[in-house]
């Protein structure tokens, strides 16, 4: 049951960079779910119906309502909720689930439809773990790296585009893209030498977000060049209109969160908005609405998940 919650929030922007970017933050935090199980990974659907939710440990995949009605788990498979991806009707999920046979450890490829109740299983279960599988621009196959080169799967369905996203994959931690689905280049070109994860394509196509491993949070465009070093900034998402991104920030020991707090920055790296700032609590897991009203999160200790309204 979606619920108020009281504690205090706020927007902190540099005076000087206060006229070319401004956020305000609507009310206090609305506390959507706090249920006995524990939730994380908050994910928007595209047409801002639902919210895709991950279990513990990434175990279990669930959706439920902006306003913390119709909770659904899809799925109990181990994880199931790790690398989720939205089909753009919002009314499909592609992700990667786990089984064990024994001591070893099966991964396939599976597609979740939320409307219909049913799943589709792409792939054989194999001791092989795929690389995170994507849609291609217009979702008649998905794509993903198989450790040699990129492997297509039919969806059977197609949808009309504007617009063809460059692919993209990791490959020994280096990130590679390699034309388009209609136009597969024979080699695929490094747009990053460093080990990186957390790679988010921009909605219009144009850019991309990256984490490197142990380094900051980088933009930069789908052919390689103009690279924006954001500085410190983790599990990136992207606005709907791909100026700004919404990020969490967080300190450790080695062992457990110290802290952890949600930021926004316009990806030209002119500004650091900080939209959380509390001391009790982990905000992790930022994710903003198809409207760029709302941003979702998770809280680390608990498992529960909130709304900010937001507006600029």
């Amino acid at each position: 049951m979606l619920k108020r919650f009281g504690l205090l929030f706020f927007i902190y922007l540099p005076l000087s960079l206060f006229s070319q970017v401004q956020f305000e933050v609507i009310g206090e935090p609305i506390l959507v779910l706090d249920e006995d199980i524990y939730l994380m990974q908050p994910v928007w659907s595209p047409d801002g119906s639902w919210i895709a939710l991950s279990g513990a440990n990434y175990n279990e995949l669930w959706i439920v309502k902006p306003d913390g009605s119709s909770l659904r788990r899809l799925s109990e498979e181990a994880s199931a909720g790790f690398g989720i991806e939205w089909s753009a009707d919002s009314k499909e999920i592609l992700t990667t689930v786990t089984k064990f046979e024994g001591a070893y450890r099966k991964n396939a490829i599976k597609i979740f439809n939320i409307e219909q109740s049913s799943e589709r299983v792409l792939t054989d279960y194999a001791k092989e773990i795929p690389a995170l599988p994507r849609w291609t621009s217009d979702e008649s196959q998905i794509y993903y790296y198989n450790g040699k080169n990129l492997e297509f799967i039919n969806t059977g369905k197609q949808i009309k585009i504007d617009l063809l996203k460059p692919l993209y994959f990791l490959k020994n931690g280096n990130l590679y893209t390699q034309g388009t689905a209609d136009h597969l280049l024979a080699s695929a070109d490094v747009l990053s030498d460093q080990e990186c994860l957390n790679i988010k394509i921009s909605p219009d196509g144009k850019k991309i977000s990256y984490e490197v491993l142990g380094g900051n949070l980088f933009v930069i465009n789908s052919d390689g060049s103009q690279k924006v070093d954001l500085g410190r900034g983790y599990r990136a998402r992207w606005s709907a209109d791909s100026e700004y991104l919404v990020y969490m920030i967080t300190e450790d020991d080695g062992y457990e969160f110290q802290s952890a707090d949600i930021f926004i920055s316009p990806i030209d790296g002119s500004a650091k908005i900080r939209v959380t700032n509390s001391e009790d609590q982990l905000e992790m897991n930022p994710c903003w609405s198809a409207d760029g009203n709302q941003i979702v999160y998770n809280e680390e200790k608990s498992g529960a998940i909130y709304l900010i309204n937001i507006q600029r």
